[in-house]
């Protein structure tokens, strides 16, 4: 079981999202930009592999936007 959530989660490189996320998110001034940082960021990442002729994946976008929320959180608890 472990196996296949692990095959799954490197699938599409989702950990370079999250990963991606992550350091958007850090070099925002804080926790709002963070997660807003990250968000667009996904969803530019998303539309630029749809307009190559890919597709839309939202699990992408969500892993990106998990990366910003960690950085988000960060930001926070330095505040």
């Amino acid at each position: 079981m472990l196996r296949r959530i692990l095959k799954w989660f490197v699938e599409s490189h989702r950990p370079l999202h999250l990963l991606g996320g992550l350091a958007i998110g850090l070099c925002a001034g804080s926790p709002e930009a963070a997660l807003y940082s990250a968000t667009v960021a996904g969803a530019c990442l998303e539309l630029k592999d749809r307009q190559w002729g890919g597709r839309w994946d939202n699990v992408d976008l969500v892993a990106t936007v998990v990366g910003g929320a960690l950085a988000a959180l960060i930001h926070a608890l330095l505040r």
